[in-house]
């Protein structure tokens, strides 16, 4: 029932996955080509209901697991496989000279912020998605402006916190593997979710 239920799903977001990949595997070292997936919309609006779309499938997939529990421990699962993600983004990051830069050596929690804005969001320093709390050399705080509990559609208020903790632990596993011995905390609140940096 649960491969029914989710090939169903996936048919009806195909549109999605032909826009993010058009069938390929894709990543930091062979990126999407932005041209590719672009129509007549204006470039604003294609990006907003982009990421709408993205957000819809990510809330149904969520509900679907969680509606069939495919193994009791489906949730450890699913945190473990974000954290390796964000350590898989991050070796990368340490592959790549155009990322490497990025990060100051020698690697400390100042220059983390950087490399959060960069890589994991995009390179967005204008909108500043993450809000900047408390910033020294040995912490770093932050509010994020457009975690999974800011966004606007209204289905993903059922999944929030589950996609919040998730990717929680692809920030934490980026973290961890750019500066081995900081410690890294998500405190989920009502208005911002803050992220906690120490070493």
């Amino acid at each position: 029932e649960w491969a029914k239920e989710k090939k169903q799903l996936d048919l009806k977001h195909e549109r999605v996955f032909l826009r993010t990949c058009g069938g390929k595997d894709l990543g930091i070292r062979l990126p999407l080509p932005l041209h590719s997936v672009l129509d007549d919309t204006p470039i604003d609006s294609f990006l907003v209901a982009f990421d709408a779309d993205v957000r819809i499938y990510e809330t149904e997939l969520l509900t679907l697991m969680k509606q069939f529990a495919v193994t009791p421990q489906w949730h450890d699962e699913l945190e473990q496989t974000s954290l390796l993600w964000g350590r898989e983004i991050a070796q990368e990051c340490l592959t790549s000279a155009q990322y490497r830069d990025m990060i100051r050596g020698p690697r400390s929690v100042r220059g983390l912020l950087e490399a959060f804005h960069n890589v994991l969001l995009g390179g967005d320093f204008v909108w500043k998605p993450l809000l900047t709390r408390r910033y020294t050399e040995t912490e770093l705080r932050f509010e994020l402006r457009y975690c999974p509990h800011r966004q606007a559609h209204k289905t993903t208020k059922t999944t929030a916190d589950h996609a919040c903790r998730l990717e929680s632990m692809v920030y934490k596993g980026f973290t961890q593997t750019l500066v081995p011995d900081v410690h890294y905390q998500r405190h989920f609140q009502k208005t911002y979710c803050q992220d906690e940096l120490t070493i």
